[in-house]
């Protein structure tokens, strides 16, 4: 019993010290899972955005919110939000409304879809109302749908 006294009190290790090498250690866990997973900014980016969009014909929907494309990337609206700000200089609404644009003007070029009314265009390219398709394609086109058709 005495030695184990002797050797306790003549030995430099103290609670500090145990704190200080179990903080270390959670320090060094974290790092190298920092390492192991892409930072989110690394993971999800315009380029993924737009695909995303773009591929699943997202845009068609009507009701589309940032919160929808949020869950199909995996994050949260305000990131999606600031990607969508920050890099590509616009916002949530004209961001969409260009894919559904590029969507139209697709569509008026195909001679199948010759037969097909404004208002059916406009909701199948996901506008919620003939008004709105107006005035998106006027100000992104510079022309009305109509005088776009015919000169295609």
């Amino acid at each position: 019993m005495f030695f184990i006294g002797y050797v306790g009190y003549h030995q430099n290790f103290t609670v500090a010290d145990f704190t200080n090498d179990v903080n270390d250690y959670r320090k060094k866990r974290l790092r190298a899972t920092e390492r192991k997973q892409p930072a989110l900014s690394d993971r999800i980016t315009k380029q993924h955005l737009s695909d995303l969009l773009r591929k699943n014909e997202l845009y068609k929907n009507p009701e589309l919110r940032i919160t929808d494309i949020a869950l199909m990337a995996g994050t949260n609206r305000t990131y999606i939000s600031r990607i969508v700000n920050e890099e590509m200089q616009t916002n949530f609404c004209d961001w969409v409304n260009g894919f559904r644009i590029e969507y139209v003007k697709g569509i008026m070029k195909n001679p199948e879809y010759d037969n097909l009314s404004m208002l059916q265009i406009a909701e199948m390219s996901g506008f919620s109302s003939l008004s709105a398709f107006y005035r998106v394609f006027k100000a992104k086109e510079g022309i009305a749908p109509g005088e776009y058709r015919e000169h295609k």
